[in-house]
């Protein structure tokens, strides 16, 4: 079988993966196009606590559990079940395009709003919609929508909601909907995201410097942690990415967090205890993936394009500092190889991660530890593919 058509992914990229997964290759394309079955909610102890959240989603009918993992508790994360079965959903005449981004979103239940809408058909309040999503010369459909206001209305919209699900081509939640959202008593992040933070391991009387903040998850993640002491800094270059961090702080009640707005490979000046790298990525463990055309080259790029920032957060963090490099995608180049530049180049020393889930890293050579790296599977621990690794400054 085509394996361009079956997963549309260049076949490069899946070259990559077949390098790393060898015989597992189909089960990990097979995994990363489904949504992950491991839906985890961050509970932010800023405001509340796992119990009253708990509570609160049972009475929206959402059976939700405490995460524990080989008898280690994790009182702020809870998760939810979900069936990744794809399902075949009627056409319906009228349409509405999508971009990539909020197909994705749709395909897993949540409502639409007026960002990541293209193009539409004019439509009336009330009226069923089918969602396509439009990825390069693909059109995908990912939902079947009703709507809220008609076109005409929506037309001067900025933002707000268009239509609501009814039936996604994956089961799925639509947390932003809900109470325990919009009070700021939970964020939706991933398990290995949420893992990042506290492998950070955030001091009362760090310094922490958060170099590609936006949204917010792990910038807010780590003042919980610091339980709004010590002081972050939270850098990223766009006003719009800038102003959805400011959101999630404001619903998240979070007091410790200075916001930069600049580009951060040009970061000059600061000496922090800790320095956070979550650099733009090929995302290729991002779940569910509906297309990806993303080349070999474009690995190459971004691998180049993070060592930027890496060579940044050295001038600025403190001698026997810590960083903690994570990624969403699944490639050496952006991962384990980013790692032995900075082992190389800066003489930066792997440490032992306080908490370990994933698999070990992907050795480069006999004599390296990148076995102290974390690799987390979409296969095996039914999460994003997701990559973190932890290192000690000279």
């Amino acid at each position: 079988m085509n394996e361009k058509y079956t997963y549309n992914f260049n076949p490069e990229i899946i070259g990559l993966l077949r390098n790393i997964y060898k015989d597992r290759t189909t089960d990990i394309l097979n995994s990363i196009t489904t949504p992950t079955p491991l839906y985890t909610l961050r509970i932010n102890t800023l405001k509340t606590d796992a119990d009253e959240v708990l509570d609160l989603l049972k009475k929206e009918g959402l059976e939700f559990r405490k995460y524990e993992y080989k008898g280690l508790k994790f009182h702020e994360i809870i998760y939810y079940k979900i069936d990744s079965l794809r399902k075949e959903i009627k056409i319906y005449n009228k349409k509405i395009y999508v971009d990539k981004f909020t197909g994705e979103s749709l395909c897993q239940g949540a409502n639409l709003y007026r960002p990541g809408i293209l193009k539409y058909e004019k439509f009336s309040e009330n009226e069923i919609l089918t969602a396509i999503a439009v990825i390069n010369n693909l059109e995908i459909p990912v939902a079947n929508l009703q709507t809220v206001i008609g076109s005409k209305e929506m037309r001067d919209m900025k933002k707000g909601l268009v239509a609501k699900n009814i039936e996604p081509i994956y089961q799925g939640i639509s947390i932003h909907d809900l109470e325990v959202f919009k009070k700021g008593y939970v964020y939706d992040q991933s398990l290995p995201a949420i893992l990042t933070s506290i492998i950070l391991h955030p001091e009362n009387d760090d310094f922490i410097i958060d170099m590609c903040a936006a949204p917010g998850g792990k910038t807010t993640h780590i003042a919980q942690l610091l339980k709004n002491k010590g002081q972050i800094l939270a850098i990223d270059r766009s006003n719009k990415k800038i102003e959805t961090i400011k959101n999630n702080l404001k619903r998240l009640d979070v007091k410790n967090v200075e916001l930069l707005k600049m580009d951060s490979t040009k970061l000059e000046g600061y000496e922090a205890d800790k320095i956070l790298i979550d650099p733009p990525c090929s995302a290729l463990g991002f779940r569910p993936k509906l297309a990806d055309f993303t080349t070999k080259q474009d690995v190459l790029n971004f691998s180049r394009f993070q060592r930027q920032f890496i060579n940044a957060s050295m001038k600025n963090i403190k001698s026997k500092g810590y960083i903690v490099y994570s990624t969403c995608t699944l490639t050496l180049e952006e991962n384990e190889w980013n790692i032995e530049y900075m082992i190389k180049k800066f003489g930066c020393k792997l440490v032992k991660q306080s908490i370990f889930i994933g698999h070990p890293g992907i050795k480069i050579t006999k004599e390296d530890n990148m076995e102290l790296c974390q690799r987390f599977s979409p296969v095996d621990h039914l999460t994003p593919g997701f990559f973190i690794a932890k290192l000690q400054v000279p």
